[in-house]
């Protein structure tokens, strides 16, 4: 419809690391098989950040929209 999409995070620049379920799933059977310890805090992620902005440019571009939507 011609509107624009308002992207949150420091105007977009915001990184993730996202992560396959398989992958999370698999990291946290290995935490559990090696005696975890009640309390205990594991950091799980990926080395593949990505702003907010760039996750949406790239979304916009699979359905043939350019980044000057955001």
């Amino acid at each position: 419809r011609g509107l624009s999409y308002r992207v949150f995070g420091y105007g977009g620049k915001q990184v993730r690391c996202n992560i396959h379920a398989e992958d999370l799933v698999g990291a946290l059977l290995e935490y559990h098989d090696h005696d975890p310890r009640p309390g205990a805090v594991y950091n799980i992620g990926a080395d593949n950040e990505i702003s907010n902005r760039e996750i949406a440019s790239l979304i916009l571009g699979h359905f043939s929209q350019g980044a000057h939507m955001i």
